[in-house]
């Protein structure tokens, strides 16, 4: 199961069109310095997280996370925002991966109760969680569900 995984993430990382991720698609709000987004970041596993975020079709917006590492016991968190489908991702980083089961239950917690789609991923010390309405708000719920599972694919199986 696990090769295969790892099949569809080279497949889909097969399309770009450079080697190196290209982060012109992930903005830094409000300034779109997309330097500044690389060098915030401390925890290499978090970063090379977000570089796989980044090659990704989707343009992603950083913002905050939705719930600060330190409410999770995290050390580090990236969040991100597309606004065409309303996707909410956030990447947590961990000192090991033993404490995900416990931040995936608070964020579980703090996620809208109703009208969401959402999807967990845990990779090493790094956290992956992402939302979606699936109310239809977007205009094709499926579309934006599909959308969020396609972030997760990018996220696993880099162990």
């Amino acid at each position: 199961m696990r090769w295969l995984l790892w099949l569809s993430c080279l497949y889909l990382l097969g399309g770009c069109s450079s080697a190196q991720p290209n982060l012109g698609s992930m903005t830094q709000s409000p300034i779109n310095d997309k330097d500044t987004l690389m060098t915030q970041i401390t925890n290499p596993h978090l970063e090379r997280s977000a570089r796989v975020l980044a090659t990704s079709d989707l343009s992603l917006t950083q913002e905050p996370a939705f719930v600060p590492a330190q409410a999770l016991g995290a050390q580090e968190a990236l969040g991100f925002y597309n606004e065409t489908w309303q996707i909410h991702v956030a990447l947590y980083a961990f000192e090991n991966q033993n404490q995900h089961q416990a931040a995936q239950q608070s964020l579980k917690q703090q996620l809208p109760s109703q009208g969401v789609y959402s999807s967990f991923g845990s990779n090493g010390p790094i956290l992956f969680v992402a939302y979606a309405p699936n109310d239809g708000s977007t205009g094709d719920p499926i579309r934006a569900k599909h959308q969020v599972a396609k972030l997760a694919t990018l996220f696993a199986g880099e162990e």
